[in-house]
């Protein structure tokens, strides 16, 4: 009894596997391929804010003093935004290449966390060349 229902499982398993035809009719039909899909339109980019237009006619400018007043007023309302990251960035290497000093401090402030180092972050926002105004402000 063992032995046939051994037998009839292995037959189930054989029946269950589909031979292979020669035949083209038997082989079912693949599904011809569809219109790829249409590549996305890369967005547009956002035209730039009036801060973004001003620090980049600083940079052009060469006006170290106005693209530091610009880049302090970033500064004192709290880590930039993603939309400026990379602007601060170029203006950050930008006064590298022209004064040293005020790029390490300017970068030191802007890592800061204000919570413990308030006083700290006023002495560089000072040497900075922020604005006496601002500083308050802020």
């Amino acid at each position: 009894v063992c032995k046939r229902m051994h037998e009839a499982e292995e037959q189930k398993k054989l029946s269950s596997v589909v031979p292979m035809s020669s035949s083209a009719s038997e082989a079912p039909a693949r599904p011809e391929p569809k219109d790829p899909a249409p590549q996305p339109k890369p967005r547009a980019e956002e035209p730039d804010d009036d801060m973004q237009q001003q620090i980049k006619a600083a940079m052009a400018a060469q006006d170290i003093r106005r693209l530091r007043k610009l880049l302090s007023e970033i500064l004192l309302k709290g880590y930039p935004p993603k939309k400026y990251n990379a602007l601060v960035l170029k203006a950050l290497e930008w006064i590298e290449a022209h004064k040293p000093d005020v790029e390490s401090a300017l970068r030191k402030a802007m890592n800061r966390k204000i919570s413990a180092e308030v006083v700290e972050c006023a002495m560089d926002a000072r040497f900075c060349g922020v604005d006496e105004n601002l500083l308050q402000q802020a």
